[in-house]
């Protein structure tokens, strides 16, 4: 049974609910229609179970067509070397089956100023060597580095990232692999950075990002061309910190600083605890985050569990919470990734 269907289902309950049908057993299917009711508290962990079980699979098998090759990363690295950003920072990330969206996160960011990715690959489940041939023509390129991070937490990674680049880059930049660097200054990041030198980090608030009435995965186009809606505020941020003025990671979203530092937002207002209250904060440096994509890729990362919190996983609940309030167009990346760059 293949994910793709020729029946177009409309982006709101009833269109999902009709969608996830499709993805049940045929006896589930019919008992669930004969019961009159949207029951996604029946369905919710049997439709993600499915897909962890099948068709994640068969939906990373359409993905390796877009596998990266060395002509695709030879063209990133020239772009990187005309825009000639001052060297300085380097990102590091977690990922599992980075094909979903690490290349295109990637790119992006060296192409803003990012001068080195390292990329720590939590193969878990041992089923996601794809990722790993993904990132050959980059390493080759000396723009990435892979370090395989199977079955270690995410924090950990973090930590390895503080301390064996202590001394190589000035600033570290712990984003995860759905997280796109906006400047609306068109500076490069390490020039947009100086402006922050004296504190300890700066936090970058999330643009959080909805599926915009995408069911179905789009695979030829970029997501910062596709996905245009987002919420009016998220106070969720990640943080770009200089390692000498930290002590510790102690969450994916800010470090402990060392004594005398702290971080603040992009307008140097001092950030304290988890939560950007402040809405003024999308007219400087921020991050588009693309939690969702489609709905389907969202099935596909949902289906396994969350790198940061153990075993839990994500509910179809949630989906809905967070889809119900992308209500703000905004354009602010689209045409800015060159889909050569991206898709092979």
């Amino acid at each position: 049974m293949s994910i793709t269907f020729t029946h177009q289902f409309q982006l709101n309950e009833q269109g999902l609910w009709e969608f996830a049908l499709q993805h049940l057993p045929e006896h589930e299917r019919v008992a669930m229609e004969q019961d009159h009711q949207r029951r996604w508290d029946a369905i919710d962990n049997r439709l993600l179970d499915l897909y962890d079980a099948k068709y994640r699979s068969e939906f990373m098998a359409k993905l390796v067509k877009r596998m990266p090759t060395d002509e695709m990363a030879a063209r990133v690295a020239m772009e990187v070397k005309k825009r000639d950003c001052p060297p300085g920072v380097v990102m590091c990330t977690i990922a599992r089956y980075g094909l979903l969206s690490l290349i295109e996160a990637m790119v992006h960011n060296l192409l803003h100023g990012v001068e080195h990715v390292v990329v720590y690959h939590d193969d878990r489940a041992n089923d996601d060597n794809n990722t790993r041939i993904a990132l050959l023509p980059f390493v080759r390129q000396g723009l990435v580095t892979y370090i395989d991070w199977s079955r270690r937490p995410q924090l950990d990674a973090y930590n390895h990232c503080q301390h064996t680049f202590h001394n190589t880059y000035k600033w570290h930049a712990m984003f995860d692999d759905d997280e796109f660097l906006v400047i609306p200054s068109g500076k490069c990041l390490a020039d947009e950075l100086e402006g922050y030198k004296r504190y300890g980090g700066v936090a970058l608030s999330w643009a959080h990002f909805g599926t915009s009435n995408h069911i179905h995965a789009n695979l030829s186009v970029p997501a910062t061309d596709l996905f245009v809606h987002r919420m009016p505020h998220n106070k969720n941020y990640k943080t770009i910190a200089q390692p000498k003025n930290v002590q510790k990671w102690i969450s994916p979203h800010y470090p402990r600083y060392a004594q005398g530092f702290f971080g603040v937002d992009v307008h140097n207002r001092r950030v304290n605890g988890a939560a950007i209250e402040a809405t003024d904060v999308y007219d400087r440096m921020h991050l588009n985050h693309y939690w969702s994509r489609s709905f389907e890729e969202w099935l596909v990362k949902a289906s396994r569990r969350q790198g940061h919190s153990g075993n839990k996983r994500r509910t179809i609940q949630l989906f809905f919470t967070h889809e119900r309030v992308c209500n703000v167009v905004d354009k602010s990346l689209v045409g800015t990734l060159p889909t050569d760059l991206v898709i092979p």
